[in-house]
């Protein structure tokens, strides 16, 4: 399946610099709900043509509520937290309706907290660096888990660095690790048309994505 959405939200946020040394921040992002307007490639019976039919995807991108803090221990270094709370509970289903009949694919998830430790270490010359490590709760149960969405628990680890030339300008690169845990799954139910059983059991020995990101601000 293919599809396109435009949808808008909004943020609020504020930072308080508490001292000379300690600032403090929150930011709130509004929920949005999305919707695919697609198509939707059908695999038939052998012996039958694959058909495209015309298809809308819906589901709920939750709300979030941030917070963090930064304290610089000296000139040169600066440690960084952030809490965050994301609505993923409304995150219940995956709604998929087409001119003949729907359906919603269920998900049941929960609310997720983040939690993230940092470093930011200024060198004397131009290159400034940052590392730290992040960790999300998982979203789902085993029970619930589906094999299109292995979201488990998440680790995350990166480190990056900066930049500055002598106009001002700064260039960077990041590396992140992320690791989704093993993502057990153990569910199943009837079909719905034959009624007949069906068990979806098994976890994930790979479970882990390499981000690598460049940036340049002006």
């Amino acid at each position: 399946m293919d599809g396109q959405d435009i949808q808008l939200t909004f943020s609020v946020s504020a930072m308080w610099q508490a001292t000379e040394r300690a600032r403090f921040g929150a930011m709130y992002l509004g929920e949005v709900d999305i919707e695919f307007d697609s198509d939707l490639r059908l695999t038939l019976p052998p012996g039958q043509l694959p058909e495209d039919i015309a298809a809308d995807v819906a589901f709920t991108y939750p709300q979030t509520v941030r917070t963090w803090g930064a304290y610089e221990l000296n000139d040169r270094v600066t440690l960084l937290g952030t809490i965050a709370w994301e609505d993923w509970s409304a995150f219940d289903s995956v709604a998929i309706s087409t001119p003949a009949q729907g359906g919603a694919l269920p998900r049941n998830w929960d609310d997720t907290w983040h939690y993230s430790a940092g470093l930011k270490i200024k060198t004397a010359g131009p290159w400034t660096w940052y590392t730290g490590i992040a960790y999300d709760t998982d979203p789902t149960r085993a029970e619930d888990r589906t094999a299109d969405m292995p979201i488990d628990a998440q680790l995350r680890l990166s480190v990056g660095a900066n930049r500055e030339r002598s106009n001002g300008d700064r260039w960077g690169l990041v590396a992140t690790y992320a690791d989704y845990g093993d993502a057990a799954i153990d569910n199943g139910g009837n079909r719905p048309l034959s009624q007949l059983p069906w068990t979806v059991t098994g976890s994930y020995s790979t479970n882990r994505v390499l981000f690598l990101g460049f940036n340049y601000g002006w």
